[in-house]
Formats: C-alpha cells, structure tokens, sequence
C-alpha cells in the first residue's frame, strides 16, 4: 500500500516506489560531479549540494541518489560535492566551460509553484528543460506533476458559543486501514490560509475523535487535514470541513441595533468578531453576552488590568474599590497613583485594549482625581455602573466599516477614536468638546448608543482622526524634600502634584509629536478646562501653535465649572484637528494637596503654610 503525504506549505508529497524528485538531475550531476565528490564528499555534498544544486541536483534525487548519484552534485556539479571531495567545495558552474546566468527559473505551474533548469556544455547553454512541480499551493496536492485539488470528505456547521457550550464532535474516517491507528492533524486551512491549530480543538490520537467547541472569534471556514497511520505505517489523508458560523450582529429592539443590523446586511458594519468582553470581578457585574453574540468571553483575573492582551480587541471591567482605611480610592485612582501602572494602561491604549472601572466615593461630593487620562474610563456610581457604556463601547466597535475598523486596530487608534466618539456626542457641537463638560473625571450613564454607532460608520479611510502626543520641553516642577512633583509623563497625559512653595509653577510642552496616518494638516489647542482661567495661562511657543508655556498659580480647593463638585485640580486639555475630526484629549494636570492651608502676598511670596486633617491619599504625601 502507498503512503500518501500531503504537500502543503513546501512539503514533499511521496508515492510508491520511492521520492517524487529530479531524479536524472541526481544521476546527470554524479557524473558532472563526479564520482571522488559523491563518494568522498558524500555526506557534506549531500547536504550542501542539495540547498544548492537546486533543481538542477534536486533536493530530493541528491537524498536517493546519493552515494550512486553524487549525493545531490546536481547538474552544476553539486556546488558543495565538489571536485576532490575533500570537504564537500567543488566547482560552480560544473560545465566544461563558463556560461553566464542562472542555472533554473520559476516557471508558471496551476495551482502551485514550478522551476525549470539547463545545463551549461562547453560554455553555451542548453535549452530550458521541462517545467516541474516543486510546491503546491494550499488544499492542493502532488500526484504526477501536477496540483490536484483535496476534496474534503465530510463537512460540519456549528455555531459558537462565548460560553462555549456548543460541541462539535466526530470521529476521523479510517476506512481501508488496519488497527491499531494513528490519528494526527497535519494542517489547518482558514479561510484557504494555512494557520496554527486554533484553540478549544481536541484529537484522541488513538481512536480519531475530534471534538471543538469553537468560539465566535474563531468564525470562519476552516479544512483540516487529518493523517492516519495503520500498523503496517500504510496512511491516508483525510480532510473534513468545518463551518464556524457566525452569529447575528446584536439582538435587541433598540434602533442602535436596527442601525447595525442594516449596515451588517450591507457589508459596511465591521460586527463584533474578534472583539474580547473580559470580566475581572469573578462576574459580579457582567455583561449580558445574548444581547451582543459576536463578542468572546475572557475571564482571568481580578481587579484592576495592567496587562497587555496581545492581537486582542478587549473591552472589560472590574467593579471592584479599595474601600477601607486611609488608602480607600478607586481602581482609576490607584492606577495612577503609580507611573509604572499609568504607562502600562497607556500601553493597552495604544493596542486595541480598555478597562471601565466605577468611581466608588471618588467622584460624588468631590473629585478625588490627582490626574486624567483616556487610557481607562470611569463609570459615575458604584458596582454595574459602567455597564451600559461597556455595551456602548461594543455596539460602536460593530460599527465601524470593516476596513475602517481593520485599519484603526492595525495603527493601534481603535481605543482612542472610541474615546473620542463617546465624548463628542455628549455636547451639542465641536466648541462644547473643548469644553470641561465633555471630559469630567467619571461619566454618568447618557444615552448615546444610536448617535456613538451612526459617527463611528460614518469615519471613512481618509479621515481616521488624528492622535495627540505629548512631550514635556522644560518645568520647575522638581524634587521638594524628597517627593517628586513629577508624578508622572506619559503621551497623552502629564500629571504634576504642587510641592513646592513658589506661586506659579511654569511648563514648556510640546504636541508635535502628534499624527495623521492620512498626513493631514493638524491645528492644536490648549483648553483651559478646569482652574481659574485668570491663574492658568497659555502662551504659543511656535508659529503653528504646537508647542506652548503654561503657568499655573497656586490653586487652592474650587468647584468645578457649572457643578458643585470640589476638586483640588487644575486641567489643560490638548487636542488636534485633521479638518474632519478632532482626537481624543491629551491632559495637562497639577494637583495640590487639600491639608495645606497656604497664604501669599500680592506679590506671590508665601507668607503662611498650615495643615489640617484633609483627606489626601498617604502616596501623596
């Protein structure tokens, strides 16, 4: 009986009888070669010569060949089998004279990949030989030269489930071979794209049954190619289809979904395949998977994620606080009470991942924030309030054009533009967005869904909005008795603590490090959105406005702008235009510290400093 192996990828395919090779090319070098380099450089020629006697030796005719063919000396002579044969170096051209130009050429073969070759005899080339099959393309196998197509032999459907409660199992057709057997996968098309065995498969080796309990992620047409080993190492291929299907975009009366709906049924809705919930409070909030079933389910941790997720579109939470001692705060608050921790959400930011997490007492009678960012989001209340804007966020990332969507997850812009979309349908109009009203530290639920889901599907390839990146050129914010006023710099968010007895503190930044993937042209602005505009001062270093001095006064506690939230911060929003969009807001914070009671002249010289009982978080301190 044959053993049949599939070539795939550059694998060689084997009959009966012996290699499907160049197998006079193997016998015509031994003797151009000659008979010292085959035997006496066998082994390294073997080797050597096979890489490089190409077609001409054949990889496969210098294997049989070997010792009687000159073990791959190849046309040329073998390269490597060389003359002597003392380490395996022969002569190159292998000819009775020098022609120049190459030896072989690809040439054209259906379905797969050919090489052609000649041989050089005193000094003139011969004709091109014949064309030979040395690769078929995927699905496709070797038999007499030519690529022929792999039926599969049986076919299933199955539709996933995030829960993975959907099993497709069956059991590898050994028909014709004799126990015991071995079943092994050999290779796995997606979508006719040779890939990794995907994840949640399953193969007994000894007795063929397969089982998968696929995932939506994983939605797609898959052929894998089964080997089988009998006792007797007699094999056969067998291939089976698998249809992953995919489920409906989102289920659920509302008009957003009937908006995606519509644009799904045109092909200009990106869906939510490939997209991550990850719950990280062991599902004491959660997010109801029925109402959106293209999404995947992660669950590890617990917490806050300062963890990057690699190759995902993840959105999670964790309604979780730190809620007893001095130490009491918010998940967003004790990330940033650490750089490390601020550039590792800085990170997933850039890379297609976001976490929401509740302000719990953070935000109520007063905004307990020392710094701002876009790199994770606050929710304004206690456990499950973020919810609605995690199914805010999902139902705008289905929404998106596919290759829109593809394009901004591939630039590492998908989070940013989301933030920037669930922002700006907040305000009526482009002025109110450089507004504090538009970016407060936590977000009350707001019913956005239909207005965030018709602005991302109208975001075209050329007009991907811009991203803001900050730089800090010079400061006087420094060291003061040991503590570090530079709390920390990230490039999109800068965060300053006022330690130090001066009146004004003084920045240099700059926001030229700012894109356009398209090259638009960018205008900036530096908003004053929280602090006393008479006390926070703006000043253009450059022509174009990108760079820029902020001074800061000492600012004691205040309410913020329209609200009777207290805070202790001060705020400089930056933003860049593109002419179609605005980005997401870049920050400037200073923070000062509520258990001092400062005094100063006119003239901004500290006259008096005293200390109350204030709640300010001990790291501050």
């Amino acid at each position: 009986m044959c053993i049949v192996i599939l070539l795939l990828a550059g694998l060689i395919a084997s009959g009966c009888g012996g290699t499907v090779s160049n197998y006079d090319g193997g016998v015509d070098g031994g003797v151009d070669g000659g008979v010292d380099g085959g035997i006496d450089g066998g082994v390294d020629g073997g080797i050597d010569g096979g890489v490089d006697g190409g077609i001409d030796g054949g990889v496969d005719g210098g294997v049989d060949g070997g010792i009687d063919g000159g073990v791959d000396g190849g046309i040329d002579g073998g390269v490597d089998g060389g003359v002597d044969g003392d380490d395996g170096g022969g002569i190159i051209d292998g000819g009775d004279g020098d022609c120049s130009g190459p030896d072989s050429q690809a040439c054209p073969v259906e379905n797969g990949t050919g090489q052609q070759a000649r041989v050089c005899e005193n000094g003139s080339w011969s004709s091109w030989g014949a064309c030979q099959v040395v690769a078929c393309d995927a699905g496709y196998y070797l038999d007499n030269d030519s690529c022929l197509l792999l039926e599969p032999s049986d076919s299933y459907e199955i539709m996933p489930d995030p829960n993975m409660n959907n099993l497709l199992e069956f059991t590898i057709d050994s028909t014709d071979l004799l126990p015991p057997l071995v079943f092994s996968v050999e290779t796995v098309l997606k979508a006719g794209i040779e890939v990794e065995l995907p994840e949640h498969v399953g193969l007994e080796e000894s007795n063929g049954t397969f089982s998968w309990t696929p995932t939506p992620s994983q939605s797609a047409e898959y052929d894998f190619f089964f080997l089988v080993t009998d006792s007797l190492s007699d094999s056969k291929v067998v291939i089976v289809h698998i249809t992953v299907l995919t489920p409906d975009i989102c289920n659920s009366s509302s008009s957003a979904c009937q908006f995606l709906h519509d644009k799904w049924d045109l092909g200009e809705a990106a869906g939510n395949v490939g997209d991550w919930y990850h719950n990280r409070d062991d599902f004491h909030t959660n997010l109801n998977l029925s109402e959106l079933p293209q999404l995947d389910l992660m669950t590890d941790g617990y917490g806050a994620e300062t963890a990057l997720h690699p190759g995902r579109v993840v959105v999670g939470n964790s309604s979780t606080a730190y809620t007893t001692g001095e130490s009491w705060m918010s998940q967003m608050r004790s990330i940033m009470l650490s750089e490390y921790r601020t550039e590792a959400v800085y990170t997933q930011y850039i890379n297609n991942n976001h976490y929401w997490y509740p302000e719990h007492r953070d935000h109520d009678d007063k905004d307990h924030y020392h710094g701002k960012n876009t790199y994770v989001t606050s929710s304004q209340g206690s456990s499950g309030s973020e919810m609605d804007e995690i199914r805010n966020f999902f139902y705008t990332l289905a929404a998106f054009q596919p290759a829109v969507k593809n394009l901004l997850i591939e630039t590492g812009l998908l989070i940013p533009t989301l933030q920037m979309i669930f922002r700006r349908v907040r305000v009526t109009d482009d002025s109110e967005y450089l507004e504090g009203l538009a970016h407060p530290s936590a977000f009350d639920n707001y019913d956005g869904r239909l207005a965030m889901v018709e602005m991302a599907n109208a975001i075209q390839i050329d007009d991907i909005p811009p991203m803001v990146q900050l730089a800090v050129i010079e400061e006087n914010y420094s060291i003061v008795d040991g503590k570090n006023e530079q709390w920390y710099t990230t490039p999109a968010s800068i965060c300053r603590i006022f330690r130090g007895l001066e009146y004004t503190k003084r920045m240099v930044v700059s926001a030229a490090d700012s894109y356009d993937i398209n090259d638009r042209q960018l205008t900036f602005h530096w908003v004053v959105l929280r602090g006393d505009p008479e006390h926070v001062v703006v000043t253009p270093q450059n022509g174009d406005g990108s760079e820029v001095e902020i001074l800061i006064d000492y600012h004691v506690e205040t309410t913020v702008a329209s609200t009777a939230l207290l805070t202790n911060m001060v705020e400089v929003g930056v933003f860049v235009d593109n002419g179609a969009y605005f980005s997401a807001p870049g920050f400037v914070t200073d923070f000062t510290l509520n258990n001092e009671e400062r005094t100063y002249d006119d003239s901004g010289v500290l006259t008096d400093i005293q200390y109350n009982d204030n709640y300010v978080h001990p790291s501050l301190l």
